[in-house]
């Protein structure tokens, strides 16, 4: 399931195609279930404010939901409160013009089956530790 922060939701997927969080394992649901009930709330709220009623108190806003900033970046702070939490996922995004198309995995079973999948069917592959160890070619 990917992350779409236009909707505040895990969307389901079937490639990665575009840059952001990738969830999956059996805790994904969740992380889902956290977003849609901010969003009823949030709905609920709007609601009840054009009513002329009071809005209800917000439950927490789901940390998933600070993932990025107002410029497009993203806040690590966020990844690793989701890493400690235990949620399985995995970040794609685009480097350019240094490493293109990237795929960063936080599970190293995860990495060690990818490593092993590229090496039986030929497809090359770079492993870094850091972004910042990435050179335009």
């Amino acid at each position: 399931m990917c992350f779409n922060k236009e909707g505040q939701s895990l969307d389901a997927c079937s490639a990665i195609s575009r840059n952001g969080l990738y969830f999956y394992g059996n805790n994904n649901e969740q992380v889902n279930k956290q977003l849609e009930e901010y969003r009823k709330m949030l709905l609920k709220n709007k609601l009840r404010t054009n009513k002329g009623l009071p809005e209800e108190i917000l439950p927490d806003k789901p940390e998933l939901l600070n993932l990025y900033d107002d410029y497009g970046g993203v806040d690590v702070s966020v990844i690793n409160s989701l890493i400690k939490e235990g949620y399985q996922f995995l970040f794609y995004w685009f480097f350019t013009p240094v490493a293109g198309g990237s795929v960063i995995v936080f599970d190293g079973n995860i990495w060690d089956k990818a490593v092993e999948y590229c090496k039986e069917n030929g497809i090359g592959f770079q492993e870094f530790d850091s972004v910042d160890n990435l050179k335009e070619w």
